[in-house]
Formats: C-alpha cells, sequence, structure tokens
C-alpha cells in the first residue's frame, strides 16, 4: 500500500475508538468551558493532516489557520516539549457549542474527560461540568481509551521525529523567560510567557523555520511517506 493508504488505514483505526463502548455526551446545556477556555487541547501532525483532508485545505494553511505551537512541561523549562495545540477558543465549536469537525476532532477531545479516571487525573478537572458525567466508565470503554491514548502517543512521538530528527525533542526556554518576567517576583510563570518564551527560543535556535517548512512539506509528494516513515521507528524503539 502507499503511504496515504497506511496512514488512513491507521487513522479510520483509531477514530473507530473515539466513541466506541462510551455512553458519554456533552451536556446542552454545558458553557464548553474546556473548549472555549485555556484547556490545553494538543494534536499530533497526523490529526492535522486528517483535519486538512477533511477541510478540503492544505496541511500548512489549516495548522496556521486552526493551531499553534505550544509548550508542554514535563519536568522543568530548561526541557520543554514542543506541542502542536488546538487555537482558543475553539475555532469548530458553532454557535451553539456543537463541534463542527466531530468525526476528526483531536484524539485529546475524545479522550476528555473519560480518560481523566483512568489516568488518575480526575481531581484535576473538577471545575468543567463535563468531568461530573464521566465517573462509572465500562472496561470495554476503558480497553478503547487505552488503545486511543497509546495511538496518539505514538504520533506525538513520530510527529518529533519528523521534525526534529528525534523523539522525545525538548527546548531550553529559561534564558527567554528570565528575559520576559524581569524582576517579578513569586515562582509562577504565565502559560502566555512560556508560549512567547517557547517561540523566541525556538526561532534563535532556526528550529521554527524547519517546523514551518516540514509542515508544508507534507503537502508536497512524499511527505506523509516521510512522517509514517517516524511510525516505524516509534514501533522499532517500542516508545
Amino acid at each position: 500500500m502507499s503511504g496515504p493508504s497506511v496512514l488512513d488505514a491507521w487513522l479510520g483505526e483509531k477514530h473507530s475508538l473515539y466513541n466506541k463502548d462510551s455512553s458519554f455526551k456533552c451536556d446542552d446545556t454545558c458553557p464548553r468551558y474546556g473548549c472555549r477556555g485555556d484547556l490545553l487541547v494538543d494534536a499530533s501532525l497526523f490529526e492535522i493532516y486528517a483535519l486538512a483532508k477533511y477541510l478540503q485545505r492544505p496541511v500548512a494553511e489549516t495548522f496556521k489557520r486552526y493551531f499553534s505551537l505550544a509548550p508542554f512541561v514535563e519536568h522543568g523549562f530548561d526541557r520543554v516539549r514542543v506541542r502542536f495545540a488546538l487555537s482558543k477558543p475553539c475555532p469548530f465549536l458553532n454557535e451553539k457549542g456543537y463541534c463542527t469537525v466531530y468525526e476528526k476532532r483531536p484524539a485529546a477531545c475524545a479522550l476528555f474527560p473519560e480518560y481523566l479516571s483512568i489516568a488518575g487525573t480526575i481531581d484535576s478537572y473538577v471545575e468543567f461540568p463535563c468531568v461530573s458525567y464521566a465517573g462509572d466508565v465500562p472496561e470495554s470503554r476503558k480497553d478503547a481509551l487505552k488503545n486511543l491514548f497509546s495511538m496518539h502517543s505514538k504520533e506525538m512521538y513520530a510527529g518529533e521525529i519528523y521534525l526534529f530528527g528525534c523523539a522525545g525533542y525538548t527546548v531550553d526556554i529559561r534564558e527567554e523567560i528570565a528575559c520576559r518576567r524581569g524582576n517579578a517576583a513569586g515562582d509562577e510563570v504565565s502559560f502566555g510567557i512560556q508560549r512567547e518564551a517557547l517561540q523566541a527560543a525556538l526561532n534563535r535556535n532556526g528550529r521554527l523555520r524547519r517546523i514551518h517548512e516540514k509542515t508544508e512539506s507534507l503537502d508536497a509528494p512524499g511527505g506523509i511517506e516521510q512522517l509514517f516513515l517516524g511510525m516505524k521507528i516509534v514501533d522499532a524503539l517500542k516508545l
């Protein structure tokens, strides 16, 4: 099979897990705090590709119009992971608060809020009304969620390999944060400052230009095949 055919098969399998054995449904009265607010919704390059095809737009245009780069801090500002994040408020919500790209939405949307019970982080999201409806998750749904999370994680690693040549790529943004904070007291660093610092750090080392070039390459012949090669490396490394 060709690269796009393999990728389409992968995405089809993943999308089949989005609602598999799920009884969860967004409440019509929910103000969509998570969708409209600051809750970070990350997306893989594979998901941006799927959305682009659904919207019948180039991948690079879809990225620039609906997504941005966001920092993912796991161990400190000296090792920040680079993520693609959905713009906020969500650009795909209609005036009634319904998702207009539901079948092709990022996996993070499909995992929330049910996966929180598996991850053990549900207490950190009690301010979101939908969390109260995500209590008892059937075992069959838990299996689907675990598989979906695993596939999404593989996509994130494969995207890093495609963009940076390695999985787990990190950026040191401490210097850029210090420049923006000045003499501000306290340890809290706003997400806005983190995002600006990441952009500046990537721009300084030439990575920002490379990200845009590689994203544009996904619209060229062979681009998708190169992205999917990263998936094979992820499988080989058992990431």
